[in-house]
């Protein structure tokens, strides 16, 4: 596993706040972007955590889930 960076941390914590402001566990979100499997909540536990840093497309799908903007998902803010 990597090792947590600021910004990996930092968009994992945005992330993890959009979550469970839409009520999701992380199983669920990652049934929503497509991620299946018995790894499907760990995957997400890892990419809040600032463990793994997810590729584009699954930021994108991730924003589009959680209802919010790759820009707030991405910004410093």
């Amino acid at each position: 596993m990597a090792t947590p960076t600021p910004l990996t941390k930092r968009l994992g914590s945005k992330i993890r706040k959009a979550r469970k402001g839409a009520e999701l566990t992380q199983r669920d979100l990652a049934h929503k972007i497509g991620h299946t499997g018995e790894d499907a909540g760990s995957y997400i536990s890892r990419v809040e955590q600032g463990r793994t840093q997810p590729r584009l497309t699954v930021l994108q799908k991730l924003a589009k889930v959680l209802g919010v903007s790759m820009g707030q998902l991405l910004g410093k803010a």
